[in-house]
């Protein structure tokens, strides 16, 4: 038995619908990841080093290294900073993330060994919170400005 036109044409029918129906589909898929996806998420917040609240939280204070032990000038500085005013040191976090991997529980901990030695990072907060010492500012305002990455201004000496 042959088919007629008509029955042909029936049959043909059911691609457009289809591909009809795929279209409303990928627009309601996309309109509800759009309507719905999360808009409230906000950027990861880096991580702060560990560092002490305050001087008392602090106590007792680490020993650091003698400033005389090393001969680069920079580095002599930032341990005599170390030695000068380590409540101040304490109150900060270093961004070598020392804290991570040994253990260090402020930019301190640093000078209490020969770290910071080799450590441009401690050295520079080092000399950085000296610095802003000597204006007048207090640990917690120091430890904003080391946040902000204020110690990254910090030109070594030839």
């Amino acid at each position: 038995m042959k088919r007629t036109k008509k029955q042909n044409a029936k049959a043909d029918n059911w691609k457009p619908l289809l591909l009809l129906g795929a279209v409303v589909i990928l627009i309601n898929a996309t309109a509800f990841y759009f309507a719905y996806r999360r808009s409230d998420t906000k950027p990861a917040v880096p991580r702060v080093p560990h560092y002490f609240a305050d001087a008392k939280a602090a106590q007792p204070l680490l020993r650091t290294f003698e400033p005389a032990g090393f001969s680069n000038r920079d580095v002599v500085a930032a341990y005599r900073a170390a030695k000068k005013i380590p409540e101040v040191l304490a109150q900060q976090p270093c961004y070598c993330h020392c804290d991570r991997n040994m253990g260090h529980r402020s930019l301190l901990d640093c000078f209490a060994s020969a770290h910071a030695a080799e450590c441009d990072i401690c050295v520079k907060e080092a000399l950085f919170a000296m610095q802003e010492f000597r204006k007048g500012k207090s640990p917690g305002q120091i430890r904003a400005e080391i946040i902000q990455g204020g110690w990254k201004t910090i030109q070594f000496q030839d």
